[in-house]
Order: C-alpha cells, then structure tokens, then sequence
C-alpha cells in the first residue's frame, strides 16, 4: 500500500484479511500462525504536522475483495 508505510496482511481464512499499515517494530513473519492479543507491531507516529505527531494505524478488514466496515468487527 503506497504512502502507509510497513504493512502487514493477515489471512484469517474462508476469506478473510486485516491490513494493518504506518507500522514498525514488526514482531511476527511471513506463515506466522498468530494468536489473538497478540501484539505484532507499533505504529508509527503521523508526519502531518495537523496531527501533533499522534500515533496513526491505518486498518481494513477485507472478505475476498470486498472491503468491509471495521467498526463492525472491533471490540468496543
């Protein structure tokens, strides 16, 4: 993904991905089997001078190629 930095992609399977971009200090590898709660990165503090230098992620949730609303998805 252009202009977001590291990414990581995640295939939860039956379809499904997370795109995780803006992120550094990676902890996991390609054909990681990854747990829940499992950190896998930081983010990356924001270069837009509007944002005071906030830490930013940038997330989608993908089903094949349909990107999906996130909010749906995330614990609140």
């Amino acid at each position: 993904l252009r202009n977001y930095g590291n990414t990581i992609i995640i295939s939860h399977g039956s379809g499904y991905f997370t795109v995780y971009s803006n992120v550094n200090n990676i902890t996991v590898s390609e054909n990681d089997y990854i747990l829940s709660d499992v950190q896998i990165a930081t983010t990356n503090k924001s270069e837009n001078p509007k944002l005071k230098n906030k830490h930013i992620l940038h997330f989608e949730i993908w089903k094949n190629e349909t990107k999906l609303n996130p909010e749906y998805w995330l614990k609140k």
